[in-house]
């Protein structure tokens, strides 16, 4: 009889990326109101972006994390 795989459980990081800091910071502010975030790193300039990392609540999911972004920031801000 074969073994049975373990799943890993999902991820609950994820990246904040924008192309100003303001905007990521304002993201951040956005997703911390709404409640989805547990932890917030530093904003950081990675090549011509700007990255945070993010660690999202166990009630909330990173697609929650994204969809509310997208749909108050459009394209200017993303979560990864």
């Amino acid at each position: 009889m074969p073994k049975k795989r373990v799943k890993k459980p999902r991820s609950k990081s994820a990246r904040v990326v924008g192309a100003y800091r303001t905007d990521v910071s304002l993201a951040l502010t956005w997703l911390d109101n709404n409640e989805v975030l547990k932890s917030i790193g530093k904003i950081e300039k990675v090549g011509d972006r700007y990255v945070s990392n993010i660690k999202i609540k166990s009630k909330s999911s990173k697609s929650k994390a994204a969809e509310l972004v997208s749909a108050k920031f459009g394209r200017f801000v993303r979560v990864v």
